[in-house]
């Protein structure tokens, strides 16, 4: 681990990981469009096939909105698989290092100016750390977030052990 430490600083330990590909709730919401819009753009070209017909404007509009959401999503899960398998997770007397699968870090959280943390568990007692607040699925009344800007920490073994010890760590910090 090349992680440069403060000088009074030292690693207490690296949370353990799951290696899956993690499946949230709004996952399923999220590949039942991806089935609906890849189903209408396979029909958009099974009709333009069928009919014989030229590829219009009015053809394309829809398979480019449909598109666009399709590529959004796959990018989406490609993000994650890649926060979930390679990104390592350590936990230092001082703060929380996130590494990503470049051996950077990508994000570092001092115990004393620590935001929100919360924890989502499965039935097995493993699960993810959310940190800071987590976006809704739904954006207003109707439309989908499809974003993946949460701050995550997936596939960690004992999530409820974790998240106590991340928790007494930041209460017990000075302010």
């Amino acid at each position: 681990m090349n992680i440069k430490l403060n000088p009074d600083e030292y690693i207490d330990f690296s949370i353990e990981k799951n290696k899956y590909l993690p499946f949230k709730v709004e996952d399923l919401l999220k590949l039942i469009i991806i089935v609906m819009f890849s189903f209408f753009v396979s029909q958009i070209f099974y009709d333009i096939k069928r009919f014989n017909k030229q590829f219009s404007i009015t053809d394309l509009i829809p398979l480019v909105m449909m598109s666009s959401v399709l590529i959004i999503l796959i990018v989406n899960f490609y993000k994650r698989f890649l926060v979930a398998y390679k990104w390592e997770y350590i936990v230092t007397n001082q703060r929380l290092i996130i590494k990503n699968h470049k051996n950077l870090i990508e994000h570092s959280f001092y115990f004393n100016c620590f935001p929100t943390l919360n924890f989502e568990e499965n039935a097995y007692g493993n699960g993810y750390l959310v940190i800071g607040e987590k976006e809704p699925v739904f954006l207003g009344s109707s439309r989908l977030n499809l974003s993946e800007n949460d701050i995550v920490l997936y596939n960690i073994l004992k999530v409820k052990e974790v998240y106590s010890i991340l928790k007494s760590k930041i209460t017990n910090s000075p302010n």
